[in-house]
């Protein structure tokens, strides 16, 4: 609880009550409103397209995206996911795939932009994410290099596009 000069203050809860803090924890019922809410806030959301601003938010994405998307090595003997991050396995180079991968499933999920629920594209995003699993980042991957692309940059990026591709990703 945070004391205002109001009162107190209340977290929310995903419907909307206001419950103290430590109470009311999310339920495994609360989990597909979490999960819709942090899809907004990677996507923005329903945004207005005739908003110039927003608009120039998604031209630039979609740009940015497209250069991404026509790199991406999508062929079956691949060692990378772009030649310019080979070898995957290297920490900086898993790390910045996964950002890659992120922006791509942004763009993605964003309406308006040229990948916008292409299926060729959420297929061959969630076999990056397996390609990078089994060659580069995983449980049985002793921690090398870097402690910040093992513990902080490669987990958001792969949570962010778990997120946007959840309905996607096998179980």
């Amino acid at each position: 609880v945070l004391a205002t000069p109001a009162g107190p203050a209340h977290a929310a809860t995903p419907t909307g009550t206001a419950t103290p803090t430590g109470t009311g924890a999310p339920t495994e019922a609360d989990v597909p409103a979490l999960l819709e809410r942090a899809e907004a806030l990677l996507t923005g959301g329903d945004l207005d397209p005739a908003d110039p601003d927003l608009a120039a938010a998604v031209t630039a994405l979609d740009t940015a995206a497209r250069a991404l998307w026509e790199t991406l090595d999508r062929s079956p003997a691949r060692t990378a996911l772009w030649a310019d991050l080979a070898p995957v396995a290297d920490p900086g180079n898993f790390g910045q795939s996964y950002t890659r991968l992120r922006t791509l499933a942004i763009a993605w999920a964003t309406p308006g932009t040229t990948l916008t629920a292409d299926s060729a594209v959420a297929d061959a995003l969630v076999a990056a994410l397996r390609f990078t699993h089994d060659a580069a980042y995983n449980p049985a991957r002793r921690e090398t290099g870097n402690w910040w692309f093992w513990e902080i940059g490669a987990p958001r990026a792969l949570m962010d596009s778990a997120v946007l591709l959840r309905h996607r990703l096998p179980a």
